[in-house]
Order: C-alpha cells, then sequence, then structure tokens
C-alpha cells in the first residue's frame, strides 16, 4: 500500500479488538491515511474515523439501515443498506 487515504477493514470476532486498537494506531503513522472505515460482520455496525480540519482524528457510529455513510475522502456516499444487503436479516 503506497500513500492511502481511506483504508476499510471488515471486522470479524477473532480481529475486531486489534483492527480498532493497535492497527488503528499504525495506520495513523501514515501521513496521508485521512480516513478508516470499519465494517462489523455480524451486526448493523459502522465505524467512520477520519481526520477534521485540524488533524484531530474523531468518529462516527452508523447503525440504522436508513442512513448514508459518508467517506469525505473519496467525496461517497454508501447507503448502510447497500453495505448489508444480502449479508444480514436484520
Amino acid at each position: 500500500m503506497l500513500n492511502p487515504i481511506l483504508i476499510i477493514e471488515v471486522l470479524s470476532p477473532s480481529t475486531r479488538n486489534y483492527d480498532r486498537g493497535m492497527k488503528f494506531q499504525l495506520y495513523k503513522d501514515i501521513p496521508s491515511f485521512t480516513e478508516y472505515l470499519l465494517v462489523d460482520s455480524t451486526a448493523r455496525f459502522v465505524e467512520v474515523h477520519f481526520k477534521n480540519s485540524n488533524s484531530v482524528w474523531q468518529s462516527i457510529i452508523h447503525t440504522d439501515i436508513a442512513e448514508d455513510v459518508e467517506l469525505s475522502s473519496i467525496s461517497v456516499r454508501i447507503p448502510m443498506h447497500a453495505i448489508y444487503d444480502g449479508v444480514l436479516s436484520m
């Protein structure tokens, strides 16, 4: 991976703590990295971590199937229902 701005992880029960913790801390050392999307594989739960205009990390959590997940680093909005289509019966 060279100069990523966005990294997307699908969380599994065995990796979720590492992906949210140590792995995220390591990714923060990448200068170009500005947005981290975590998609839970066992529940309708999406986390978006992003650097704000002051280079401070903030988070937004999405759990409502009617919401859109905004990825500002690539100017894209993804409906939650599209993320979980055919994956979880909710």
